[in-house]
């Protein structure tokens, strides 16, 4: 590719984990470099702004590409110089970065050196040392950069003075001289807004703090905010009004409920009239444990109803799905209406006024609702051939392809969704939609992968593909990255951590190997729980990978049947019916298996459990191995002298013959 053409973009152009953290070691916001990853690959590796006076953005830009080799140096000119081959299309996209065409860093992994030149100085020695121009039409050009150029803290405080010199003189002959050329004039001071002002502070969000929260951009917001006192918050409804949202999105439930009440006893009509503020008190409510779920959702749906319509509507109608499918037990039947309930606010979203943006991230939203509902049709349909070839009802490799493959079908549904909004995230650049569609497209993939290895009859149907695995992955770190340049620190967290949850299945599940540095991924994700108050994320694959033996049936060892402790009765309904169509039963038996799994549940909900045994009556068992023909007959056993209770199907009568109390309450 010739200088004059402008660089295709290499996706799969990957750099060095090691290279870019020691780059990130000396270019970085102390440093005075606001640094920001370009994903995807768009011709520079960094967008770089600087910091002026500390804690000033200057909105002043320069690129940075870094290059890295395993080996070492390439020395040419009595060791003057660092010789290295360069993209000749990749030069000339720098040189036309006016008025700063940034700066190229080498590091060499072997000699852990960082050196760099700036684009132009690189150019001129190029120019210097050619004959002609020919060298612009080749693919490559090696250029030479001083050996004594290594990228330390004196380097990089001479870097900023440089960049800093030349954007302001870039402005002054702007100033002077652009009216000449018909270029739009203004204040072009990079310092009219200083970050640790507090007036300037409260001016930015009340003029623009609306706009980015119905743009989604809260953490703008949050940053902002946090800066402010509590009697500065005071001051305006507007500012309480953000505060009340904000808060509540980043889980600081207490100071969102608190600025609620404030602003409610100040000016009850504006809470009267805002839905949004409404429902971040009752998600405030909730996670608090100030209401309980049941009571979250007869209000959420009273909010719904009372919403006059658009997209305060939509987004309660959303949320409100939402928490139902997070409400769904195991073996509770997923509600028959929610999937025509998913189905109408697609409808609804696309017949809106909204601009395009927003209805796609009310799709968004809404897609995720209809992964999770497939991600428990799936869960319990897997859970469901687990128990019944465990209790002895065989499936054949047909039979178990077929409810494996319908499940995929259905889940095609949300995956074409996440792909026509990927396609239009990319064509239109917006990219926090796109991280957001790659982050959800991750968590759909390691839930499912997980269910794949979790229930062996479904592993070993179908053959999980590595490239697969491993492509997840990699979208799931780049929607990290994204998340990382747009500031949106919360998600970034989460996406990062169900990466490494992909790649923890990747490896104990499934034992295929990788080149990321998962070590290094740990460290950034203990560094963004330095920023958060909350409980950090615990893995938990790798933990699961150590504890599941895939090939060891459920053992029914009565000590193995306190599972049951927290089952409520429809739960034991679903799973007694399992039962019975694995050993094909009579729809008689139904209740004698449901007040088999009751007495265990009394008994494991009382205070003898470290002291007695429960066991079944040898009575239970028919001459001819027949079960389920007449009421389960329980015995209680000392754990300490072997004693025993005498029979009966009443277990709360047993432990209180024996001086025990059980804490069973209304399962229904």
């Amino acid at each position: 590719m010739a200088f004059n053409q402008l660089p295709v973009i290499d996706a799969s152009s990957k750099n060095s984990e090691t290279s870019t953290r020691r780059m990130n070691e000396q270019i970085n916001l102390k440093t005075g470099f606001n640094c920001r990853p370009q994903v995807p690959d768009t011709g520079i590796d960094y967008e770089v702004e600087l910091v002026i006076n500390k804690t000033q953005a200057s909105a002043w830009q320069f690129p940075i590409q870094l290059k890295s080799i395993a080996g070492q140096f390439e020395r040419v000119k009595n060791d003057a110089f660092i010789s290295y081959s360069f993209e000749t299309s990749r030069l000339g996209y720098l040189m036309r970065r006016l008025p700063a065409r940034g700066l190229i860093v080498l590091y060499s992994d072997s000699e852990n050196i960082l050196l760099f030149d700036y684009v132009d100085r690189i150019y001129e020695r190029l120019m210097e040392e050619r004959i002609s121009d020919e060298w612009k039409n080749n693919n490559k050009v090696s250029i030479n950069i001083p050996a004594s150029n290594i990228l330390d803290p004196k380097a990089v405080h001479q870097i900023h003075q440089v960049f800093v010199q030349l954007f302001e003189q870039n402005e002054r002959m702007h100033r002077d001289h652009g009216s000449k050329y018909k270029l739009p004039l203004g204040d072009l001071t990079a310092s009219q807004t200083d970050l640790y002002s507090i007036e300037d502070i409260k001016a930015i969000l009340l003029k623009h703090g609306m706009s980015f929260l119905n743009s989604y951009d809260i953490r703008i917001v949050y940053r902002l905010l946090s800066k402010l006192t509590h009697q500065q918050i005071l001051e305006d409804d507007k500012l309480l009004v953000m505060a009340v949202v904000v808060y509540a999105e980043f889980g600081q439930y207490a100071e969102s409920l608190m600025y609620f009440n404030k602003l409610n006893k100040r000016n009850p009509q504006l809470v009267e009239s805002e839905i949004t503020l409404q429902f971040s008190k009752l998600k405030s409510d909730l996670s608090l444990a100030n209401i309980t779920q049941d009571e979250f959702d007869i209000r959420l749906k009273k909010l719904g109803e009372n919403a006059s319509g658009g997209i305060d509507k939509i987004t309660i109608d959303i949320n409100s799905i939402f928490y139902e499918l997070l409400a769904v037990k195991s073996f509770h039947p997923m509600p028959e209406d929610l999937s025509s309930k998913i189905e109408k606010l697609f409808n609804d979203i696309e017949a809106s006024r909204q601009p395009e943006d927003i209805k796609c991230m009310l799709e968004l939203w809404n897609t995720e609702n209809l992964m999770i509902l497939f991600n428990g049709i799936r869960h319990r349909a897997f859970s469901e051939v687990r128990i019944m070839e465990t209790l002895g009802r065989s499936f054949t490799m047909q039979e178990r392809l077929e409810k494996v493959t319908l499940l995929i079908e259905q889940e095609k549904e949300y995956t074409n969704r996440l792909d026509g909004l990927n396609k239009y995230a990319k064509a239109n650049d917006k990219k926090l939609l796109l991280a957001h569609v790659w982050a959800l497209n991750n968590r759909g993939t390691y839930s499912k992968q997980l269910d794949y290895y979790t229930f062996q009859p479904v592993r070993e149907t179908i053959k999980i593909s590595k490239e697969l695995i491993f492509n997840n992955i990699i979208l799931g770190l780049q929607a990290y990255n994204l998340f990382m340049e747009l500031d949106h620190l919360m998600e970034a967290y989460h996406s990062l951590c169900t990466s490494i949850e992909l790649i923890d299945v990747s490896r104990k599940f499934l034992d295929y190997t990788d080149p990321i540095d998962r070590e290094d991924l740990l460290g950034k994700k203990q560094l963004l729980e330095q920023q958060f108050d909350g409980v950090p994320y615990e893995l938990s694959a790798e933990k699961l990978a150590e504890k599941i033996k895939v090939h060891e049936p459920i053992n029914y060892h009565p000590d193995s049947m306190d599972f049951l402790k927290d089952f409520d009765d429809l739960q034991m309904e679903t799973l007694a019916r399992i039962t019975m169509n694995a050993t094909h039963l009579q729809e008689s038996s139904l209740s004698f298996i449901i007040d088999e799994m009751k007495g265990y549940r009394t008994f494991f909900n009382s205070n003898a459990t470290g002291k007695l045994l429960i066991l079944q009556s040898p009575s239970n068992v028919g001459p001819n191995g027949e079960r389920y023909q007449s009421p389960i007959r329980f015995i209680l056993k000392s754990r300490e002298t072997g004693l025993e209770s005498s029979e009966a199907t009443d277990v709360a009568k047993l432990l209180s013959d024996w001086g025990y109390q059980t804490s069973v309450v209304n399962k229904e």
